[in-house]
């Protein structure tokens, strides 16, 4: 977009010029639908045009060149008193207010890519700049409706002069929506205090009163009274604000985090026990120096949601108790009887506890996870607000950090084959579970009795099993007799990799069925004179789109060198690298056996620690860490060069795994003479939990292994 199109003068009036909208593009692509979407703000299907809009100019968020150029309209739309959809113009441009707030426009992720991204960010901000000149005579329209819908732009603009008549509109403002409307600005920008309180409370207006209270205490405002004003008046407003439809103390945690701990006491007792659940585990997954207050909260529960009998809230409670429970280590054996108590009856509340004791080592968990298994195969626990997984995988955990399970392998294998037995379509799941456990026989027998019902996850757990003797013709035969016409493409050719083992012509099967790394790994492992011709046709230069088709890749190279000829393998080992992604470190691991290329490779590398590599979801700052390991493993990278680039990569991007390997990076550097970490450091002391995507066993393990790394 030209810079003069997005801050020419006249957007109110009629000096706008029209782009050239097919060569704009949104969310979907071509923005050639929006001028008529616009043009739908002024007739009767406003609400329809303004739904589609927010879906395409404003997806998620996100910000585009064709969201830049709608801009103009919008303010336009806005200063219309007969347009139908002028609040709905209004609505659209705080969200873009909101966004470039947020820096929506400094991520390149859903921009075309011939955008310069600084000067979309630049362009963007004028844009928001001019459109917020514009729109400062609209807070004093006579439509107290457009005055209210202004104030969701000044919400997000650091502006003095808007803070000023925000400020003054309050003070003459006659409309009560429209004051409660303004408190959220002046509370973003410092402008509530003690005085308006006080004034409040003397015009007597509740609602408004408890709209600037909410916000002191929302935006951490030193305000004193404030937290008493909200609960005061909780009963009789907290459903009108901030009317988002969601419940307003969750809001007012999520947004003042360990200040809202005043109200939440105060107003316990008025909120139903199922939503103080979702609140108490809210205030402990956004605060650290709150959560053993949050434990304590939820403890409290305990005794009215057993009574109460509501499977459903009480699920919620057991899901909590543990996500906050390994925060506060010293209310274990509390916690795990609460657990134990409530963890009774319905099969997902069944689940939900059994994997709460299981984590805590709590041997109850084995009886209780036996009754969430008598009425189905896969009884689903909770983890989280809204997520669920099946019994057997929250047991095993995520790929990226799977739980020990030896500690529990005889209770964990009588499950698996009580469930098998009871529930033959649930084998899947169970036999993935006990796949990962020694292979004792009874093991085997489990997945044995699985082959039959689920047998790409039975065969895959096998092939990474040492089978005992005594148990390898029962395998064998269970294998055998799967019907590889009546199964997947992914089953038959996990079968075959697993007979491999008993006969390795059965590798070359699997592969000409489904190319996958696990047949590859296996073939080269137990090589066939096959192999080498389609490791040969894996290496044609150009990494593949999916990850584990750049694994095979990476297997392809290693035999080809083992066989005499890297030269063959080096473009295609390089274009893995270039690619970045989830098997970045593998294919740097790979790479360093090419002695050859070593120069080549350090410039790629060092590279990478200066501006991390983009992948298919954006900047890859896991690599951009490997690649600093690497280059310290090889010596080539000076000690503060890698922790600056750990630090940068690591305040960006919280992915399970690459803290651990950033703090390896600081850790070393710091002993060889580095410095530089005190933005981190200043992070990481902030009560906020931040280093983890969602979970607080990631903050709190994260947070760990940063805080030791700096010493």
């Amino acid at each position: 977009m030209e810079r003069d199109r997005v801050a020419g003068p006249g957007w109110a009036g009629s000096g706008w010029d029209e782009p050239d909208w097919g060569e704009l593009e949104h969310a979907y692509g071509t923005a050639e639908d929006t001028p008529g979407l616009l043009a739908g703000l002024r007739g009767p299907g406003w609400s329809a045009a303004a739904d589609e809009l927010w879906g395409s100019i404003l997806h998620q968020g996100s910000v585009y060149p064709a969201t830049l150029a709608a801009v103009p309209v919008l303010v336009r739309l806005a200063h219309d008193p007969g347009a139908p959809g002028r609040s709905a113009a209004l609505q659209l441009l705080a969200g873009y207010a909101e966004s470039i707030a947020f820096g929506a426009a400094q991520n390149d992720l859903y921009l075309p890519e011939h955008v310069d991204v600084e000067r979309f960010d630049v362009d963007a901000r004028a844009v928001l700049a001019r459109a917020a000149a514009d729109l400062l005579p609209l807070l004093s329209d006579e439509d107290p409706r457009v005055r209210a819908g202004v104030c969701g732009v000044a919400a997000h603009l650091d502006s003095p002069e808007w803070s000023d008549a925000v400020r003054a509109r309050f003070d003459v403002e006659d409309d009560a929506a429209v004051a409660v409307a303004l408190v959220e600005p002046l509370a973003r920008r410092g402008r509530l205090d003690h005085r308006v309180l006080a004034a409040l409370l003397e015009r007597g207006d509740d609602a408004v009163t408890f709209a600037a209270a909410w916000a002191a205490v929302a935006c951490r405002a030193d305000v004193p009274g404030a937290a008493e004003q909200v609960v005061r008046l909780w009963s009789a407003h907290s459903a009108g604000y901030p009317a988002q439809g969601r419940s307003s103390l969750q809001l007012l945690v999520q947004e003042a985090g360990a200040h809202a701990v005043p109200v939440v006491r105060g107003v316990a007792a008025l909120v139903p026990v199922d939503e103080m659940v979702r609140v108490w585990r809210e205030l402990g997954a956004v605060s650290r120096s709150a959560t053993p207050l949050a434990l304590d909260g939820l403890l409290a529960l305990v005794d009215d949601l057993a009574a109460a009998g509501n499977a459903r809230a009480s699920t919620a409670a057991v899901d909590a108790i543990a996500t906050l429970l390994p925060c506060v280590p010293d209310r274990r054996v509390e916690g795990c009887d609460a657990i134990a108590r409530l963890g009774r009856g319905a099969p997902d509340l069944c689940a939900t506890a059994a994997v709460a004791l299981f984590d805590q080592r709590d041997e109850r968990w084995a009886a209780i996870a036996e009754a969430a298994v008598e009425t189905t195969g896969l009884p689903m626990a909770a983890r989280g607000p809204t997520a669920r997984s099946s019994l057997p995988a929250a047991l095993n955990g995520y790929p990226v950090s799977r739980k020990p399970l030896a500690w529990a392998a005889e209770a964990v294998v009588a499950l698996a084959r009580r469930a098998v037995r009871a529930f033959p379509d649930a084998a899947g799941g169970w036999a993935s579970l006990v796949g990962r456990l020694p292979a004792t026989p009874e093991v085997v027998d489990v997945l044995v009795a699985a082959v039959e019902h689920a047998p790409a996850a039975a065969a895959e757990a096998l092939v990474d099993m040492e089978v005992p003797a005594g148990s390898r013709e029962a395998v064998r035969r269970a294998l055998a007799g799967v019907d590889l016409d009546g199964v997947d493409e992914w089953a038959a050719s996990k079968v075959l990799v697993a007979l491999g083992r008993f006969d390795p012509a059965q590798y070359e099967r699997a592969w000409a069925v489904r190319e996958s790394s696990l047949v590859l790994r296996e073939w080269a492992a137990h090589p066939t004179p096959g192999l080498a011709a389609a490791c040969l046709a894996l290496l044609d230069g150009e990494a593949r789109v999916a990850h584990d088709g750049r694994a095979c890749q990476l297997i392809a190279a290693r035999v080809v060198v083992a066989g005499g000829d890297p030269e063959r393998a080096w473009p295609t080992v390089r274009a893995v690298l270039e690619s970045a992604g989830q098997r970045f470190t593998e294919a740097v691991a790979v790479a360093r056996e090419f002695p050859e290329h070593r120069a080549e490779l350090v410039a790629l590398l060092r590279g990478f620690t200066v501006t991390a590599p983009d992948d298919l979801f954006g900047p890859d700052h896991r690599a951009a860490i490997a690649a600093a390991e690497a280059l310290q493993e090889m010596d080539e990278i000076t000690p503060q060069e890698a922790v600056d680039c750990a630090v940068r990569a690591v305040l960006a991007d919280q992915w399970p795994g690459a803290v651990e390997v950033a703090a390896r990076v600081i850790e070393r550097g710091l002993r060889a003479g580095a410095a530089g970490v005190g933005e981190l450091r200043a992070r990481l002391e902030l009560d906020e939990r931040v280093w983890g995507r969602g979970e607080v066993a990631d903050d709190e393990r994260n947070r760990a292994v940063l805080t030791a790394a700096l010493g």
